[in-house]
């Protein structure tokens, strides 16, 4: 996408509303291009964590594990915290499609969320809960209790 919300900026009218659209289209591009690249790097993470993981069953066979390997490796955090940007990106990208549907009321934009909305919506609430991890911990969803809390309460 890179780039592409620019050249049309000078076409919008000074009309406030196209306006305010055409801001949000530039921070939604913005976003979309962190999702591209977030994917590329937790796609690289993978195979680097799949080969290592490789090497390791075949080293392990002939001889003892070690753990000293595992100490110095930071790929599973890198993982963790690519996803996690990953996810607010995709956050934000349906924040702004709201917005982009509120401000021109267009059923094609509506059409555009609810396509994005089924296929993504599933990190955004991942990024609800990373965010917000201290209240799910203690059985809490934007301040209130998610259900009864009791002795069964894990069952």
């Amino acid at each position: 996408m890179y780039d592409l919300a620019l050249k049309y900026w000078g076409y919008i009218d000074s009309d406030s509303n196209n306006r305010r659209a055409s801001i949000i289209l530039l921070h939604l591009e913005q976003y979309v291009n962190g999702v591209i690249i977030q994917n590329a790097r937790i796609q690289r993470t993978r195979k680097t964590i799949d080969k290592k993981h490789r090497n390791e069953l075949n080293y392990a066979k002939i001889n003892p594990p070690t753990f000293k390997s595992r100490r110095q490796d930071f790929s599973l955090v890198r993982l963790y915290c690519d996803y996690h940007f990953y996810s607010d990106c995709i956050g934000q990208i349906n924040k702004l499609l709201k917005g982009l549907k509120k401000e021109l009321q267009s059923p094609d934009i509506e059409r555009i969320h609810n396509k994005f909305w089924k296929i993504f919506g599933k990190y955004v609430v991942l990024r609800n809960d990373l965010e917000h991890i201290d209240e799910r911990a203690i059985g809490k969803k934007h301040g209130n209790p998610i259900y009864p809390i009791s002795d069964l309460g894990n069952f």
